[in-house]
């Protein structure tokens, strides 16, 4: 028996379940044309692939470990994970346990030569489009904020929402004036914790208020009017419960305004995580970073086994040869040409269900549509209550979601590759010195692993013959300080 499961997600809260059920449709249709048993699904609902602290693709990982399955089906490879690094490590995993990764709707041969590239190609695209959503998500909550309404987010308290615009909840404002003129007249919020317990004043989730409630409380802005998003302050954009007196004598005693030793931040990526291997224990190795004695910071690749001799890495270092024999042996090979018309034609041909599952969206907003129409009938018929209303506003958010799903399906198509396309991006290499962006598309697309001993290095490019193309160093790639802040 061939035992697989369906992953499934959605990324918005405002999508609903035809979202999942659209997708579980064409990973069990796909399962059964490919004799396999679907034995489970797994499903998370509202979160992005940019974050892989999902509990329905936790629990997946985790039982992919119990030998309970040998596939695992999404109908996209974005729904796996949208960022580069997070789809190689845990697709890893699932190879390691004996478990295969499939797409209902991305068709890659597995044994074609250009397999490997063309999965690297699309997680660079998965990421670049959840770039590009998130841009057109935040333009969306602009427009939002610019109508007045707001953007999602839990209720402050003191506050219902209602039609996505903030009213005062009397009863609640109440305690909070409460809060600051307690701490206007000298009461600390240790002391206001105490009295609302006392009088079983309980916070938004029905529990006693703690110390950290309070304070922020006492430090937000929405209670004089002000909402900020993104940097950005919008006086006036809610109804006031404190006056700004009283909120200044406030933010006075708090000590708000007090200066603040900024600290640094360092921002650095590596461009070999998931990829870079220990040749003496197999480990993985890892970023790290360390202080010199002049203050300096250095960055690094250290195993993951603390038990393992290896010697650290320099990060740039290492980087900057792989990314030179990389070049050498690709960019420059008199195979590249062969090589990236038989990875155009493979990449192109992956989305071809595209157009399916926008006709069976579409069909959902169709027959949504049509249910709505039947309500609409019988009220003007004299038919109406209470369920009538509830049935129409479900349906109408169900259409929502639908019609949002389908815009999306619409923007998700990428361009094909052609040709000119992808000879430039190759070419590019050849004119100029990788910039840190370029090594980063470089490492990220042509190489699928790399195997650092002390003394030498083996690459395996994600262009072959033959699953995969290594190279392999023949001489000392040390520098000669490469160890000394070990």
């Amino acid at each position: 028996m061939n035992r697989a499961v369906v992953y499934a997600r959605y990324s918005s809260s405002s999508q609903n379940e035809q979202s999942i059920d659209t997708q579980i449709d064409l990973c069990t249709e796909y399962a059964k044309k490919n004799d396999l048993v679907v034995v489970n699904s797994y499903i998370d609902r509202g979160m992005t692939g940019t974050n892989t602290k999902r509990p329905g693709f936790q629990k997946m990982i985790a039982d992919s470990f119990n030998d309970e399955f040998e596939y695992v089906i999404v109908y996209k490879l974005d729904r796996f994970a949208r960022d580069e690094y997070d789809d190689m490590y845990y697709e890893r995993v699932l190879l390691d346990n004996g478990v295969k990764r499939l797409s209902a709707t991305e068709p890659i041969p597995e044994d074609h030569f250009s397999a490997s590239l063309v999965k690297a190609i699309t997680r660079i695209s998965n990421e670049q489009y959840s770039r590009l959503l998130s841009q057109r998500v935040t333009h969306g909550l602009n427009k939002n904020v610019e109508l007045g309404m707001m953007v999602g987010g839990s209720v402050t308290f003191g506050y219902d929402m209602i039609n996505k615009k903030y009213q005062i909840n009397e009863t609640r404002a109440t305690y909070i004036r409460m809060m600051f003129d307690m701490y206007v007249n000298g009461s600390t919020i240790k002391e206001i914790c105490t009295e609302l317990t006392s009088k079983g004043i309980y916070n938004i989730n029905n529990k006693p208020f703690q110390f950290q409630h309070i304070s922020k409380i006492l430090h937000n802005k929405r209670y004089i009017g002000i909402f900020k998003y993104k940097g950005v302050e919008y006086p006036d954009f809610i109804p006031k419960i404190i006056d700004e007196q009283t909120f200044k004598t406030v933010q006075g005693k708090l000590g708000k305004n007090a200066t603040k030793k900024s600290r640094v931040r360092y921002n650095v990526k590596y461009n070999l995580t998931g990829k870079l291997f220990c040749g003496y224990c197999g480990h993985p190795m890892t970023g790290l970073s360390g202080t010199g004695r002049h203050g300096g910071k250095h960055y690094y690749y250290k195993c993951y086994n603390s038990s393992c001799d290896k010697k650290n890495e320099i990060k740039d270092y290492l980087e900057n040869l792989v990314v030179k024999y990389a070049v050498e042996q690709i960019v420059k090979s008199d195979k590249l040409d062969m090589w990236i018309h038989s990875s155009i034609e493979v990449y192109n041909n992956q989305f071809q269900k595209n157009d399916v599952i926008i006709k069976n969206i579409q069909n959902q907003i169709a027959k949504t549509n049509n249910e709505m129409d039947n309500i609409m009938n019988a009220i003007k018929a004299g038919f109406y209550s209470n369920r009538t209303k509830i049935e129409f506003d479900t349906l109408e958010e169900r259409l929502n979601g639908l019609e949002l799903e389908l815009i999306k399906m619409r923007a998700e198509k990428p361009e094909t590759l052609d040709y000119d396309m992808l000879k430039f991006w190759f070419n590019k290499f050849l004119t100029k010195d990788p910039d840190e962006d370029d090594k980063a598309d470089i490492i990220g697309v042509l190489v699928n692993k790399v195997i650092k001993y002390d003394d030498r290095l083996v690459i395996a490019f994600n262009i072959s013959d033959d699953n995969t193309y290594k190279y392999e160093t023949g001489v000392c790639i040390d520098s000669p300080d490469a160890h000394q802040h070990k």
